[in-house]
């Protein structure tokens, strides 16, 4: 009977052990009074080791004397996370930034999350002040109690009656749509509060003048690319001061492909412009460049064989007997006389050095020219059998700074196969200095017309942040191209390298990107070396 007595009580005390355990381990709860009238109901911890400082610790309510509430999560007396109830209808959620809670004061000043403003506001955008109505929901970054970062729920509206939704960055406009009073319409992306890239409609007659041109748009038109400087695409014809109407692409207020309807003359051309000029007003300035150029190289002809004559019979004697006729495109001893007078007293850079030319005499022996020239280091004798007259870009890549010039240029210079006496075949070009001068000079120029201020980057091969996708290729090549869309914002990448399958052989090579926002370069990422080949 004793022993089935204790068993029974041994039996009660397992299991009302666990009860008292779950009893002692939950948060406990209290209500914290503090002296300027604000308390604190909620879950607490024992702040020090005698356990006489409460802290808040869990969820609970802080109640303000000015009527704000804040509901949240709470760690070591800080609020982190959770609603705070102001008391003229705002309500914030989310992450919450606290300058103090020490005795109760609890400031809210900024966060993340979301704020619902129970009446309407006015706030300064960029030079503009919007306003916004009653219940408007702004999601993002909130600093000093107002939207900061991030995207309203609502309908902003100006007195003059613009319409804007969409994204605030920084207290600007980033992204969105804008409705103007005068009925145009835009949704893109703005800097400094301004319209910059997207689709804009006009919903009246608009006169624009950018980079000197002057344009018509007509209602309903949509331009759609960067506003400033005009550069994109019309869907409807726009006219121009002289009642010409264009539809098509623009490049800074200028046509860049399409058709014009020319008013003076009552024809239509399609295509694509060229330095500013139509198609056919293209067409005609080449014909004339052709015709101006083929009537100078008749003049030059004659002018040549002129001197041809006169070196001649100073170097070669009153017979002819001895000179060789040209044969295909080597310009053998006679012609190479005609042509080396033109390095006579001029300066020619030989093996990355400067010389002057004093002196050129044939040999009969060798049927070739003898070409002396100095520098202050002392003489060069230097020998030619060719001397050539050329345009070739191959020529300019291999021999002319090493850089592949457009042929839009077509640059013509001269220069000779040239060797020292004692070697036997030539081993550097000799180029008349004037030429070359003259033609990095024109390189310039073509490459800053067409560039504008990174012309010069491209020309060095030089990369630069915000050159465009045109640059870059025209620096490394086409590549390889991905685009897509993100917050807006038109993404594209431009990348060389990788793996190249070829007939007898796979090529690995390292992998360089070039990431573009809106059209401009933004980022890249190089990692020259050496590739890898396997063979198949």
């Amino acid at each position: 009977m004793k022993r089935l007595l204790l068993l029974t009580i041994l039996i009660g005390s397992l299991f009302s052990v666990p009860n008292s355990f779950a009893q002692s381990s939950k948060p406990k709860r209290a209500t914290i009074k503090y002296e300027n009238g604000v308390k604190y109901v909620g879950e607490i911890r024992k702040g020090s080791p005698k356990g006489k400082t409460k802290l808040k610790h869990g969820n609970g309510i802080m109640y303000f004397a000015n009527g704000d509430q804040l509901d949240g999560e709470w760690s070591n007396d800080q609020c982190k996370r959770g609603t705070y109830k102001f008391a003229n209808g705002d309500v914030f959620e989310g992450e919450i930034s606290v300058i103090s809670t020490q005795s109760g004061k609890t400031i809210f000043s900024s966060g993340i999350g979301t704020m619902i403003f129970a009446s309407e506001r006015d706030i300064t955008l960029g030079y503009k002040i919007w306003h916004y109505p009653t219940n408007c929901s702004f999601t993002g970054t909130i600093k000093d109690k107002k939207p900061y970062t991030g995207t309203f729920d609502c309908t902003l509206t100006t007195k003059d009656g613009d319409r804007f939704t969409g994204r605030l960055y920084e207290k600007h406009l980033r992204y969105g749509k804008i409705e103007y009073a005068n009925g145009d319409t835009f949704e893109g992306n703005f800097i400094s509060d301004a319209p910059s890239s997207g689709k804009y409609r006009y919903g009246s007659i608009t006169e624009i003048t950018r980079a000197n041109h002057k344009w018509e748009i007509p209602t309903g038109c949509v331009f759609e690319g960067n506003i400033v400087p005009f550069t994109g695409t019309v869907n409807m014809k726009i006219t121009n001061a002289a009642g010409d109407k264009f539809v098509g692409k623009l490049n800074n207020a200028a046509p860049d492909e399409g058709t014009m309807f020319f008013a003076a003359t009552g024809h239509t051309e399609t295509g694509k412009w060229k330095d500013g000029l139509s198609p056919r007003e293209y067409r005609v300035r080449q014909q004339q460049l052709d015709s101006i150029a083929k009537a100078q190289a008749i003049i030059q002809k004659k002018k040549d064989i002129e001197r041809f004559e006169k070196y001649i019979q100073t170097y070669a004697g009153k017979s002819k007997t001895s000179i060789m006729p040209e044969d295909g495109n080597n310009l053998l001893p006679g012609a190479a006389i005609k042509l080396s007078q033109l390095f006579i007293g001029k300066t020619v850079v030989w093996d990355d050095k400067t010389y002057t030319c004093k002196d050129v005499q044939f040999d009969r022996t060798k049927y070739c020219i003898i070409i002396r020239c100095s520098n202050q280091n002392g003489e060069k004798i230097l020998y030619s059998q060719k001397v050539w007259r050329t345009s070739d870009p191959n020529d300019m890549v291999t021999d002319y700074l090493e850089f592949n010039y457009p042929e839009e240029l077509n640059t013509t210079f001269y220069y000779c196969d040239a060797h020292p006496a004692n070697e036997s075949y030539p081993t550097h070009r000799l180029w008349l200095a004037a030429d070359k001068e003259i033609a990095y000079r024109n390189a310039k120029i073509y490459y800053t017309n067409k560039y504008g201020k990174y012309g010069i980057a491209v020309l060095n091969r030089k990369i630069e942040l915000g050159m465009t996708v045109e640059m870059v290729q025209a620096i490394k090549g086409k590549g390889n191209i991905s685009q897509y869309v993100s917050e807006g914002r038109k993404i594209t990448v431009l990348s060389h390298g990788g793996i190249r399958n070829a007939l007898i052989a796979t090529v690995v090579s390292p992998v360089n990107t070039y990431t573009f926002v809106n059209g401009r370069l933004t980022e890249y990422t190089t990692n020259e070396g050496q590739g890898t080949v396997i063979w198949n």
